[in-house]
C-alpha cells in the first residue's frame, strides 16, 4: 500500500509537469515538442536519486510536496496562458487550484517557498509581457500563500524558517548554500555518487573552492546579464531552466550534503530532477536526430542500471536485518548490554530512532519476535564491503570495539557521536574505535555485539 501511495504521487507529479511543458512549448510554438517531452519524462522516471524518496517512508513528505508543487505550477501556467473572456470562471478555478496545491506542497515540505520566483521567471519568458497583469497575478497570489504559511509556522512551531534547527547566519550561510547547490549539479550530471570516495571527495571539493565559486558566479551572471538581449529564444529558454534549477535547490541547500556515503539525503534533490531533465532534453534536441537518439537511449540505460544498483542496496540492507533477526540469541536477558547496532548501509537507512530508544526492540517486534528491553551503546554505518569488528576487554570495566573497515563512523539517535555517558557507562568514539567504561561491571549479565551478519557474546 505504501508503495502504491508513493507511486501515485510520483506519477501525478510527472503528469502535471509534462502537461506544463506541453502548454509552455505550444504557447511559443517550439518545434519537436514530443522529443522534449519524451526525453524529459524518460530521464525523470529513471533517475537513481528518486529511489530513496520512493522507498523510505520518510520520503513521503518530499514526494507529496513535489507532486503538489508541480500541480500548482501547471495551474499557474494555465492561468497565465488563458485570456479568453468566456473562460474567466475557469481562470478563477485554476487560481484556486493553484493556491490549494501550493498550500499542500508547503505543508509537506518547504519547496513551495520558491514557487513565486519560479513561476514568475517562467511566465516572463514564455508569455507576452505586454499582458503583464496576467503574469503577475499568480505570482502575487502565491506570495500571499507563502506569507500566510510563514506566519502560521511562526505561531505553531515558533519559527518561520529552518529545518533541523538551522537558522540564517548571513553571507557565510549563503556561500555554503551556493556551494551545496553546485554539488547537486555535479552529483546529478556526472552520477559521481557511484564512484569511489576518493573521486567524490576531490570533485565535490571543487564546489567549496573560492576560485570555483567566483568563476562560476561570474560566468552565470555574465550569461544572464550580457547575453539575454543578444540570444534567441532557445538560448534564453536554457538559461531560464538553469536559473530555475538553482532556485529549486534553495530550500534544501542549507541541509547537509552527503559525500562520504553513496546513498543519503538523495530525496532533497526531488524537485531538482524534473527541471534538470527538462534542461538536458532541451540541449539534446539541438543535436542531429540520430546523435540525440543515441545519447537519450544511452543516458536512460545508464540511469536504469544505476537505479537498480540503488534498489539492490536497499534490498541488501533488508537482507542483513532479516539475518540479524533470525540469528538473534534466544538466551538474551534484559540485563544484556548491546554494544553496537547498524544504523545504515552506505547511507541506506536500516535501524534508526531519533528519540534515543533502542530501535532493535521495535524492529524485532514488527518481525514477530519479542525481546527484552536492552541498553544500546552505539550504532554504526556499514561500509562498501560489509563490516567486521574486533571486541575485547581492556579491563573488567573497560571494553574496546574497533571497526576493521575505513569509511564508517559511530552513530546515536541518527547522528554522529563522539563522547556521551549514562548512569551505567561512558562511551568514547574516535575514528574506527569505540571505548566503553562500565561504572559497575556487575550491572550486566551479558555483553552482545554484531558484525553486521551475526551476533556474538563478549567473552
Amino acid at each position: 500500500i505504501w508503495f502504491i501511495v508513493f507511486a501515485l504521487f510520483y506519477a501525478i507529479g510527472i503528469l502535471y509537469f509534462v502537461k506544463s511543458i506541453e502548454v509552455l512549448l505550444s504557447n511559443y510554438r517550439v518545434s519537436e515538442r514530443q522529443w522534449i517531452i519524451l526525453a524529459s519524462m524518460a530521464m525523470i522516471l529513471t533517475s537513481p536519486y528518486q529511489v530513496e524518496a520512493m522507498i523510505w517512508k520518510v520520503g513521503l513528505g518530499h514526494v507529496a510536496s513535489v507532486c503538489f508543487f508541480l500541480m500548482a505550477l501547471y495551474f499557474g501556467i494555465i492561468k497565465m496562458s488563458n485570456d479568453c473572456d468566456e473562460e474567466k470562471r475557469s481562470k478563477t478555478g485554476n487560481m484556486v487550484k493553484m493556491v490549494v496545491a501550493l498550500a499542500a506542497s508547503l505543508l509537506c515540505f518547504e519547496w513551495g517557498l520558491v514557487f513565486p520566483i519560479i513561476i514568475g521567471i517562467i511566465g516572463l519568458l514564455y508569455f507576452d509581457r505586454k499582458l503583464l497583469g496576467r503574469i503577475i497575478s499568480p505570482v502575487l497570489v502565491s506570495i500571499c500563500v507563502v506569507i500566510v504559511y510563514l506566519v502560521i509556522a511562526k505561531l505553531v512551531v515558533g519559527k518561520s524558517l529552518g529545518h533541523y534547527d538551522v537558522e540564517f547566519s548571513g553571507l557565510q550561510m549563503i556561500d555554503g548554500m551556493y556551494s551545496t547547490s553546485w554539488k547537486y549539479w555535479i552529483k546529478h550530471l556526472t552520477h559521481l555518487h557511484f564512484l569511489p570516495y576518493e573521486t567524490r571527495y576531490v570533485l565535490y571539493g571543487l564546489a567549496d573552492r573560492p576560485l570555483f565559486k567566483v568563476c562560476s558566479l561570474i560566468v552565470l551572471l555574465t550569461g544572464f546579464t550580457f547575453s539575454w538581449k543578444r540570444w534567441g529564444f532557445r538560448a534564453k529558454q536554457i538559461l531560464v531552466i538553469i536559473a530555475v534549477g538553482f532556485i529549486s535547490l534553495v530550500p534544501v541547500s542549507h541541509l547537509y550534503f552527503m559525500v562520504l556515503l553513496q546513498s543519503e539525503n538523495d530525496r532533497y534533490g526531488s524537485l531538482f530532477v524534473p527541471f534538470l531533465s527538462l534542461l538536458l532534453a532541451l540541449l539534446l534536441v539541438q543535436m542531429h536526430r540520430k546523435v540525440r537518439l543515441i545519447l537519450i537511449i544511452g543516458i536512460v540505460i545508464l540511469q536504469i542500471f544505476l537505479q537498480q544498483e540503488m534498489v539492490s542496496r536497499w534490498v541488501a540492507s533488508q537482507r542483513i536485518l532479516s539475518s540479524l533477526v533470525d540469528s538473534f540469541p534466544e538466551t538474551v536477558t534484559k540485563n544484556t548490554l548491546m554494544l553496537n547496532l547498524p544504523d545504515n548501509l552506505q547511507g541506506t537507512p536500516m535501524l534508526r530512532d531519533y528519540s534515543g530508544a533502542n530501535p532493535w526492540e521495535l524492529h524485532t517486534a514488527l518481525a514477530g519476535r519479542t525481546i527484552p528491553a536492552m541498553d544500546l551503546a552505539v550504532q554504526y554505518n556499514i561500509g562498501e564491503f560489509g563490516q567486521s569488528f574486533k571486541a575485547r576487554k581492556i579491563q573488567d570495566n573497560q571494553i574496546a570495539l574497533e571497526m576493521e573497515e575505513w569509511g564508517s563512523w559511530w552513530h546515536l539517535k541518527g547522528l554522529g557521536v563522539s563522547v556521551y555517558g549514562t548512569d551505567d557507562y561512558k562511551v568514547k568514539c574516535h575514528e574506527k574505535k569505540m571505548t566503553l567504561e562500565l561504572y559497575d561491571p556487575s550491572r550486566y549479565d551479558n555483553i552482545l555485539y554484531t558484525d553486521g551478519k551475526s551476533w556474538h557474546f563478549l567473552e
